[in-house]
């Protein structure tokens, strides 16, 4: 069991022991169960069974949309860093969230090292105002754009495999 599913499984538990006490504190209310107030009681018991078997069955679905988001973000993750094109995940600040190997070896660096970098650091200078411009309409209008950049290593060249020099990228923001 994961930790989130351990966490998940604390929270229903906590959740079970309260509607429990405040069940408890209902039928106490009453004054217990009387030939009066027994066929109210009779169907407010039923009630909270059927309720309790929609929640079993809606946490039941939760659980399989979790296994198969899991799965799904396994695949993109496995795409993403795979890709024999260069991808990078950008804040609004040009900073390096994630990127993959091919954009590594673009910028002649290892992956664990780009990683946190500011991107303007390896964009020339006359086109530092432009990814700065770029980014803040990304972030700011929600929709896909592009913009043209020269970028160049940085000043960690230790990828063997590196190209060497500067090499002109089409940038997409997404």
């Amino acid at each position: 069991m994961t930790d989130e599913e351990e966490k998940a499984a604390n929270k229903f538990e906590k959740l079970r022991r309260e509607a429990e006490e405040k069940l408890n504190e209902a039928i106490e209310s009453t004054g217990g169960v009387s030939n009066e107030n027994a066929p109210g009681i009779k169907g407010l018991l039923h009630e909270l069974q059927v309720h309790q078997v929609e929640l079993e069955l809606q946490n039941e679905e939760l659980r399989e949309t979790r296994t198969r988001l899991r799965k799904m973000k396994e695949k993109y993750v496995d795409l993403y860093h795979s890709a024999p094109i260069s991808y990078l995940t950008l804040n609004e600040k040009g900073e390096v969230l994630d990127a993959n190997l091919t954009a590594a070896k673009k910028f002649q660096t290892q992956k664990e090292h780009l990683i946190g970098e500011d991107l303007h650091s390896y964009v020339v200078e006359e086109g530092k105002d432009i990814l700065y411009k770029h980014l803040r309409k990304v972030f700011r209008e929600e929709k896909p754009r592009s913009c043209e950049l020269t970028v160049e290593p940085g000043a960690d060249a230790s990828t063997p495999e590196g190209d060497g020099g500067s090499s002109e990228e089409e940038f997409h923001g997404l």
